[in-house]
């Protein structure tokens, strides 16, 4: 069910003209194709192209001890300057969106090690947000990571 909303985030964050870049979309395409192989082909190379200058932005944010200007879990509760301020750190939210593909594929290959390994960066990254303009909100790659890891770890 998440997959299928993921692909509808990017088609429309796409439609809207929110800046994401194009290894991410095609990440996202793969993903929802069930191509796990190319989902993580793509995301792995946002995180090659991106990822540097994504931690900078969590480390700056960290460092700013920066707060969310809204509370993303609630629909509708950014205005549109709340909305365009964590729309800002572009390469921060992508490069956790790809972790957290990364993550969703190898466990849908049967990869836990990777699964977790990149479930551990995305889980750093607790700045990044992924928008749904379908429920008008955010979502957390951080969080949804965390969640995935304690399931792996209750497995064991």
């Amino acid at each position: 069910m998440k997959s299928i909303l993921t692909l509808s985030i990017v088609i429309s964050t796409f439609s809207l003209g929110i800046s994401q870049e194009k290894c991410l979309k095609e990440a996202w395409i793969a993903y929802e194709n069930n191509n796990w192989d190319e989902a993580i082909k793509q995301a792995e190379s946002c995180v090659i192209q991106f990822g540097p200058k994504a931690r900078k932005i969590q480390e700056d944010l960290e460092a700013q001890d920066y707060e969310f200007p809204c509370d993303y879990n609630v629909p509708n509760n950014c205005s549109p300057q709340q909305k365009n301020e964590i729309f800002s750190h572009g390469l921060l939210n992508d490069v956790a969106t790809s972790y957290w593909i990364i993550g969703m594929s190898n466990l849908r290959l049967q990869n836990k090690n990777e699964a977790k390994e990149a479930f551990e960066e995305a889980k750093e990254l607790t700045f990044g947000l992924c928008y749904d303009p379908e429920k008008n909100n955010f979502w957390s790659p951080s969080k949804e990571a965390d969640l995935q890891l304690d399931e792996l770890n209750e497995i064991e």
